[in-house]
């Protein structure tokens, strides 16, 4: 007998759709023809499914979670920001509502009245970034579900960054656990749009939970995320957290789509230098950022905001790849951070704090939303350098210390051995 599994990541204006058929010992995996919503819906009901995994939450909440705009699930797991679903009466962003209209056409379509909301019908709700960080492991305590406890997976955006192909390396190993052939073509489809990528996540969370190796995280009155439960995995969890956390830069080489045109100007060797100015984060005083900064060092993560127009893509894509050093200054160099991600677009949308918190402890109250958040893995807290320690560019000519008046994202190259060794003992123990 054949199992027809589908997912489908939702947008604002589009609908990806990918569909699993499973038999005894194949599979195979094809997508939807058309993105336009409408086209989307009619060959889903047209392929007759056993089962919808869609990426989007079925029902407003109902406010059971104990703060903050979130259903149970989503505090849970950790989601919270612009993807925390608003109460009934509230208005849903456009890609929400969306969802919504996807959860209620499939399910009357397939004969299910009523929207499922414990995740156990025929149609029900994923989270693709977490399907793909649940298959590195789940961790529950009385609070939460923590998917990818040892963050391995990197962040997906932008299309071909190192995120995305870890996503694809565990895609074709759930495949191959699935009978799919893979395929040249089939890995371009995937790498060509993360939303490809996220609807086969769907899709492979709909046919694990057909084999009984998926769970479900949430209020089952108000919306539940099923996510995958590696202890149904076998050997296929250790594989996935092998090739995951050995991803090598180089293997980028191996997709063609995931090429990117590097700049040249800059050193694998560079670090970046943030001056404060007087008023420290705005909000906050120098010292203050400081100290906020200084009192995450016992947590499992370090966030900062920052508030600087445009950060350049090639930083973006060494925090994913393997880290760099941010060294803070105030007069002298006060702190060393090693940025592990960066999340944010700049100025032309600021990146709400919820996004990037989570349920974790709030070390910046008084700061709600900013141009980018950095999350970083190491701070070094006790230096007290000259500026001269560094040299940053000026024009095509390194110059000791910084340009007066001055607060920017600048780059730079440490002169002090010393320092440079410290971070390179760092960086080999890690």
């Amino acid at each position: 007998m054949t199992n027809r599994c589908i997912g489908l990541d939702v947008g604002e204006r589009h609908l990806f759709g990918a569909i699993i058929n499973t038999d005894e010992g194949s599979a195979s995996v094809s997508f939807s023809p058309d993105t336009e919503p409408t086209a989307v819906l009619d060959w889903c009901t047209r392929s007759e499914p056993q089962s919808v995994a869609i990426d989007a939450p079925p029902a407003h909440s109902k406010g059971l979670a104990r703060v903050g705009n979130r259903r149970v699930a989503e505090e849970q797991l950790g989601i919270g920001g612009c993807y925390g679903t608003p109460r009934l009466g509230s208005t849903l962003p456009a890609w929400m509502a969306m969802g919504m209209r996807c959860h209620s056409t499939i399910s009357t379509a397939m004969g299910q009245p009523i929207v499922d909301l414990d995740g156990t019908g025929s149609v029900f709700e994923v989270h693709p970034t977490y399907g793909f960080r649940s298959l590195l492991g789940v961790e529950h305590d009385a609070e939460r579900v923590r998917c990818d406890p040892k963050r391995l997976l990197r962040p997906k955006a932008p299309r071909g960054a190192v995120g995305h192909a870890q996503r694809v390396e565990i895609l074709r190993l759930l495949f191959e656990r699935f009978g799919v052939t893979w395929t040249t073509a089939l890995s371009e489809k995937l790498l060509s749009r993360l939303d490809w990528t996220d609807a086969a996540m769907c899709a492979a969370l709909a046919v694990l939970r057909v084999q009984g190796a998926t769970q479900g995280v949430g209020d089952g009155t108000e919306g539940t995320i099923v996510i995958a439960d590696p202890s149904q995995l076998g050997d296929l969890v250790p594989r996935i957290w092998e090739v995951v956390a050995n991803f090598p830069a180089s293997s980028r080489l191996a997709y063609r789509a995931l090429r990117v045109r590097r700049n040249t100007s800059s050193d694998e060797n560079d670090c970046a230098v943030l001056r404060l100015g007087a008023a420290g984060l705005s909000v906050l005083s120098e010292e203050d950022t400081l100290s906020a900064l200084r009192g995450q060092q016992s947590e499992r993560q370090i966030i900062f905001p920052v508030g600087v127009r445009a950060i350049g893509r090639q930083w973006m894509e060494r925090a994913a790849r393997k880290g760099f050093w941010l060294l803070i200054a105030y007069g002298r160099l006060k702190l060393a951070l090693r940025v592990a991600e960066i999340v944010g677009v700049g100025r032309r949308e600021l990146t709400p704090k919820e996004m990037v918190l989570g349920a974790n402890r709030d070390p910046w109250p008084s700061i709600e939303q900013s141009d980018y958040w950095l999350r970083c893995d190491e701070l070094l807290d006790d230096l007290d350098l000259p500026a001269t320690t560094v040299s940053t560019r000026r024009g095509d000519t390194w110059v000791p210390g910084m340009p007066r008046n001055q607060t920017a994202w600048l780059t730079a190259r440490i002169n002090d051995e010393r320092l440079r060794e410290r971070l390179r003992v760092i960086d080999a123990s890690s």
